[in-house]
């Protein structure tokens, strides 16, 4: 048995003309855990899509005066040209599109490669952030987890009927949600449970 991270996403949300309260959740649980913050080198880029972000839904796509701030943002600049080096010296003559010049109150003037960039940057952080998560539970802690929120819990049973044997459900939940890999045996999580004492 073996735990890949899943490819999570999750929203950009925050509140309107913020965008920190998730650029926050990312360093404090990376501060948490004591994992390099140099990890979260694309939290600029997160950040200015986060702010673009919170402009097309509560400004009906206009700039503010705090993304136009940001946009002009020596770390914001920084993060880009590292990135751009990156992706030239991967991908020689294809670069970035550029980060558009904003004027408060006008239109925000993204094309198509903007919403692709804003994704892959959201990826970057979910593929790193959820591989140390994996690394962090194992294989117990993940076969506990599916365990619990599959057969042991109090609201399990619903789940449970739906398949033909506990087992059957427990890997389900593995394979499904958590993107574990199993061998051959049917067997193999509830095994690693009896092992934990469960």
């Amino acid at each position: 048995m073996t735990a890949t991270a899943p490819l999570g996403g999750g929203s950009i949300s925050g509140k309107q003309g913020t965008s920190n309260d998730k650029v926050g959740f990312f360093r404090k649980l990376y501060e948490e855990f004591g994992w390099p913050a140099s990890a979260l080198s694309e939290l600029p880029l997160f950040e200015y899509f986060a702010w673009a972000r919170n402009c097309i839904v509560h400004r009906s796509g206009r700039a503010s005066k705090g993304l136009n701030q940001y946009a002009e943002s020596a770390s914001l600049k920084r993060c880009f040209d590292d990135w751009n080096n990156w992706n030239n010296g991967l991908r020689k003559g294809r670069r970035l599109p550029p980060l558009p010049l904003l004027t408060p109150g006008d239109e925000l003037p993204f094309v198509p490669k903007h919403a692709i960039l804003a994704s892959e940057v959201c990826r970057r952080i979910a593929v790193d952030g959820n591989q140390r998560l994996v690394n962090l539970l194992g294989i117990e802690g993940i076969v506990n987890m599916a365990a619990y929120h599959s057969i042991l819990s109090d609201g399990s049973a619903r789940a449970n009927a739906r398949k033909k044997t506990p087992e059957a459900t427990l890997n389900h939940i593995l394979v499904t949600r958590y993107r574990v890999k199993l061998r051959a045996r049917k067997n193999e999580a509830v095994a690693e449970l009896v092992r934990m004492g469960r």
